[in-house]
């Protein structure tokens, strides 16, 4: 889907002035926006009717599900904490421009569903370093001390975070199904019924370190380090009933432990050949994460001739990642630019999976149950973009070429082993045009694929207790086109409306799919899970956007996009399962920065059920709001956040098959009220 972006007005700067659509991409030119220019980079993305950004620094875009940070079209490689800081303690002096796409071209994202934010900062910015210690916490019993700093002076800038986290989450559910022997549901071959509490203790200790020097006007380097050090444990009490040719009662009481790393070091080096943007990049990233996780559970049968049993899961797992691109760019004339990219990425998923059984005093390994694999995802990427203007008009085709390797090894189990390599070529287009009353026409066309996660491949049976999971060696990876057709209308003192129209469909979609059958190890009908394609996916529909920007710090946006929900599967060679839905989003928020210190924000959302094949969700709704006040020349500042102010955060999901039936409601506390305090130190 595409978002629109908002105008900045004033008496002094003319709609035309400040926003340009190049292709893709609407560019809103801060640094001729004078009404702006006493705020941070978080009060100007406020001016982007498509993106909503909550006092704590938490940046939402409609339309996609992720949101990607591109400091001068860099990935910035931030946590979230270190987003957060960034864009509420940066000025806006520092800023040059703000360029905002949703559903962008390979340039900045493979991915299907990610927006970009790509932040161009001034060639000189303001010199100095801050330094900010702060506190947070929230009703849940959630506690966050942090501290950050950074450093901007001549040829050397660094940013530097280091938060840690305690957090204590309660949730409960509840879910029943039923199984079938066929279409008629006269003869119930499976009864469960289901309730589980979980109490969840979990530590997280952030670090996050960048630093860019400048070599000289034309040579720059990058480093950045990152890491995640997370302690997890739970308890998680189940009640359950089930009824086949037998009745039984159980209740299970499993504790859960996990101690993992995510640790992310790279380096990244431009080259500028002149003034003109003619330049050269590459940079190099890697990921390691090790990490190892022990479940034990143990089962009491309250009604039922089966005897107890207490079963111990062990996850153990050390993955190393790493990607690589170089990227050129040639701006050919005053009106055209020519952008080429070779990107490579490796991605292994090794994994030891040990399920054991508590035999008198010790444990038995349980083979059934016990997987060790290592898999791996191999990409190789050139990627091709031109960019030219004719007048008004602005054209940007491109081309992605895309070959992906995806395996499977087994060491013990050999028969498992498996290969999967796919090519395919992405091309895209974007077509603009702009009049001189800021009426602004776009369309615009993009390819993608979306392939499955590489364990969707395996033919490897994986049980569980009471069910279990198998791949598919037989899917495909998605095929993903997206057309869309936008019209944004400017107003110097009013704000935007824009409307898009768009069409999102998939071949061969990928939906995980929950079946009921007769399976000999477990001597009954149990469910299991696969992935299918899909004979056909897509969603087509209209958004609407409208944003008042009576005066520079308050915005008033209502956002509604409604689209139907098509989906075909094919049960046999002579029948298709087809369904439409009619699906919604609705959000309306209001934000105001007042005598530059006091800053106001509340918002409501409500999304209709959405369905994939025979499964249906109804995803939560709520209003947020929340103030942020700065003190002392901005020497302390105080936020307070309410979430869900009527505790209305609830998921339902059905499904319904011919022979299977399943429902289940999972309720979180998701009403809390969240404080900080931050001082800055310098």
């Amino acid at each position: 889907m595409f978002i629109m972006i908002l105008i900045a007005v004033n008496n002094k700067v003319t709609a035309q002035e400040t926003f340009v659509t190049e292709g893709e991409t609407v560019v809103y030119k801060v640094c001729l926006d004078e009404s702006i220019q006493s705020g941070t980079v978080s009060d100007a993305l406020q001016n982007l009717p498509g993106v909503r950004v909550d006092v704590d620094g938490n940046i939402t875009m409609r339309g996609v599900s992720k949101v990607e940070i591109f400091i001068n079209d860099q990935p910035a490689h931030f946590s979230e904490d270190a987003r957060k800081n960034y864009i509420q303690q940066t000025s806006v002096t520092d800023v040059k421009e703000i360029r905002v796409m949703v559903n962008p071209s390979a340039r900045y994202t493979t991915e299907s569903d990610t927006g970009v934010i790509n932040i161009i900062t001034k060639n000189e910015q303001n010199g100095g370093q801050s330094m900010n210690i702060g506190l947070q916490a929230n009703t849940l019993a959630e506690y966050s001390p942090w501290l950050s700093y950074s450093y901007n002076k001549d040829k050397l800038s660094l940013v530097t975070n280091v938060k840690g986290t305690y957090n204590h989450d309660i949730s409960h559910s509840d879910s029943y199904s039923y199984s079938y022997a066929d279409e008629s549901h006269d003869d119930t071959l499976n009864v469960f019924k289901n309730h589980d509490h979980k109490d969840l203790k979990t530590v997280v200790l952030n670090l996050d370190f960048q630093l860019n020097y400048k070599i000289d006007a034309h040579n720059d380097v990058t480093f950045y380090l990152t890491g995640e050090l997370e302690k997890r444990n739970s308890a998680v009490y189940d009640s359950t009933y089930r009824k086949d040719d037998n009745e039984y009662q159980y209740i299970t009481n499993a504790k859960y432990d996990f101690l993992g790393l995510d640790g992310r070091i790279g380096v990244a080096y431009k080259h500028l050949f002149n003034d003109n943007g003619h330049s050269i990049a590459a940079n190099f990233n890697t990921i390691w994460m090790p990490g190892e996780s022990t479940n034990i559970s143990k089962r009491h049968y309250n009604v039922g001739d089966v005897i107890d049993r207490t079963t111990r899961e062990q996850n153990i797992y050390s993955d190393f990642h790493w990607d690589a691109k170089v990227e050129y760019t040639l701006p050919y004339s005053k009106k055209g630019e020519l952008y080429v990219a070779l990107m490579k990425t490796h991605r292994p998923d090794g994994n030891r999976l040990l399920f054991d059984s508590l035999v008198g005093d010790g444990y038995e390994r349980d083979t059934l149950r016990t997987e060790i694999r290592n898999y791996y995802t191999d990409k190789n990427e050139v990627l091709i973009n031109l960019q030219h203007r004719f007048g008004r008009f602005t054209v940007k085709p491109g081309v992605d070429f895309d070959y992906t390797v995806m395996s499977g090894k087994f060491p013990e189990e050999h028969q498992y082993n498996f290969s999967k390599d796919f090519f395919t070529v992405h091309p895209s287009i974007f077509i603009t045009y702009s009049t001189d009353n800021q009426h602004n026409f776009s369309i615009g066309y993009t390819h993608k694929t979306n392939y499955p996660y590489v364990r969707k491949f395996s033919p490897r049976i994986l049980y569980q207790e009471d069910s279990f999971d198998v791949g598919n060696p037989d899917l495909k990876p998605a095929s993903t086109h997206v057309f869309k057709a936008e019209w944004t209308k400017y107003w110097k003192k009013f704000g935007s409306v824009g409307i898009n129209a768009y069409y999102k469909g998939s071949s061969n979609y990928i939906n995980d799919v929950q079946f009921s059958a007769y399976n000999p190890i477990y001597g009954r009908y149990v469910t299991y899970n696969m992935p299918v394609n899909l004979g056909g996916y897509n969603d087509a529909g209209g958004e609407f956007n409208i944003t008042y920007r009576p005066m520079a710090m308050l915005n008033v946006r209502f956002y509604a996009n409604l689209y139907n929900s098509h989906l075909e599967y094919p049960l046999s060679q002579d029948e298709i399962y087809k369904n439409d839905m009619f699906c919604y989003n609705l959000t309306m928020n209001v934000w105001t920065k007042l005598w530059h210190r006091l800053e106001l924000y509340a918002s409501t959302y409500y999304n209709s059920k959405t369905q994939a094949l025979y499964k249906y969700t109804q995803t939560p709704y709520g209003i947020d709001c929340g103030a942020r006040m700065d003190f002392f020349k901005n020497r302390i500042s105080l936020l307070i956040d309410v979430n869900d102010l009527f505790d209305w955060n609830k998921t339902d999901n059905s499904i319904s098959q011919p022979t299977y039936e399943y429902y289940s409601t999972e309720k979180k506390r998701s009403r809390f009220v969240s404080m900080e305090i931050i001082f800055k130190i310098i």
